[in-house]
């Protein structure tokens, strides 16, 4: 290491590897409750890596569990996928966010980002495994042929027929949606969209 260098000695980082191992490690009254194991946990790790001016706090995602953002100083953590993982796969969420908070905006998932991951103790990729749970679904639409099934959390935008049974857009093959279980046709831009659709394939059909 070169004379000046900001990087931190080797015995100091030894040491604040050790801490953060002893807090991973160490029983928590708050696993019961994973918003709170991860609060805690998230607070614990930034102050011992020095970043005790940052926040943590709550929101709604439902396709990422984690964010960091530097500008605001923030690791956010989604309040509705957290209390479906298991406590190591949170762990490993909040220590992927505190390395993205220690490497800066720049590091992405690179290989810098990585080798913080992985001395902190998480396990070192961008994404989460494919098989852990997600919430229910509240929009669901049905292929009227072969019954394939397309999901979303939120209100469709578009009009999509089933690729499955044709790789072209059928009319016929639409998909048929139900909000909370309850049959409905989508508005918005989906509504405007199906009926030019409809318009236009009225108009391709033979008259009289």
């Amino acid at each position: 290491m070169s004379a000046g260098s900001s990087a931190q000695p080797e015995t100091v980082r030894t040491s604040v590897a050790t801490s953060i191992s002893a807090v991973v490690s160490t029983p928590t009254t708050a696993s019961a409750n994973r918003k709170a194991y991860v609060a805690d946990l998230a607070r614990r790790v930034l102050v011992l890596r020095g970043l005790d001016d940052w926040i943590v706090k709550w929101d709604s995602a439902k396709r990422r569990a984690g964010c960091c953002n530097h500008t605001k100083k923030t690791l956010s953590f989604s309040a509705i996928l957290v209390p479906l993982y298991s406590e190591d796969v949170l762990r490993d969420v909040v220590l992927h966010e505190v390395a993205h908070a220690i490497c800066g905006p720049q590091a992405g998932h690179g290989n810098t980002w990585k080798a913080e991951a992985a001395r902190l103790g998480a396990t070192p990729k961008a994404m989460l495994p494919g098989w852990l749970p997600e919430p229910p679904a509240k929009w669901i639409g049905r292929c009227p042929s072969c019954g394939g099934e397309k999901r979303l959390h939120a209100m469709p935008r578009r009009v999509v027929s089933c690729g499955v049974c044709s790789r072209d857009f059928k009319m016929e093959l639409i998909f048929k949606w139900e909000h909370l279980g309850r049959r409905v046709e989508p508005g918005g831009n989906y509504a405007k969209e199906l009926a030019r659709i409809r318009r236009r394939y009225m108009l391709r059909e033979p008259q009289g």
